[in-house]
């Protein structure tokens, strides 16, 4: 049986179908989870965040535009959600990134004799993504990191295309320029 389209679940849930918002939970749940740890780098933080994201778009299913990409709607809930984290107390505090999350950083299976250099590595690759200006950050996770298109990262961030392609040009520059040694 062939999945049904994302719009095809929001129109059966708005008629009353609630098992359908399951559905799209299920399938986007990592990926709000993972963009969420990102820009948190707190496991509790990042999970509150993938929850209350599926609780307002849940709320708020109404006020999707079918035919638009839903995707980009539900990472922009959870946009705006980090925006008032990185407001909050709570943005002060950060845990080192687990393993799992971790893998999108390093595309290799870690050695056990290279455990020390790649935790040092994703450091300092974190490090500089952190040291980026904040809308830079956020296009890199976006783009590189999660693989979304700058038509997306225009809608979530409320930029133009262009804006998300320049930016991602000076982040990397400004990558390249701090991780120089590594290169």
């Amino acid at each position: 049986m062939p999945t049904e389209s994302d719009d095809e679940l929001v129109k059966q849930c708005l008629s009353g179908d609630k098992e359908k918002f399951r559905q799209l939970y299920e399938k986007y749940k990592k990926q709000v989870y993972g963009l969420a740890y990102k820009m948190t780098r707190h496991h509790e933080d990042a999970q509150e965040l993938s929850q209350e994201t599926f609780i307002r778009a849940y709320e708020k299913l109404n006020y999707y535009q079918l035919g638009t990409n839903f995707r980009a709607w539900l990472l922009r809930i959870l946009h705006n959600l980090c925006i008032d984290y990185q407001r909050s107390p709570r943005h002060s505090r950060n845990e080192p990134m687990d393993d799992t999350i971790a893998e999108t950083v390093v595309n290799h299976a870690p050695q056990p004799d290279a455990r020390a250099e790649e935790n040092e590595l994703r450091k300092r690759l974190w490090d500089a993504i952190d040291a980026l200006l904040e809308r830079q950050k956020e296009i890199v996770i976006l783009f590189d990191m999660d693989g979304l298109s700058h038509r997306e990262i225009s809608y979530i961030l409320n930029i133009s295309e262009g804006t998300s392609r320049g930016e991602l040009h000076k982040a990397r520059k400004n990558l390249r320029e701090k991780l120089k040694d590594l290169l």
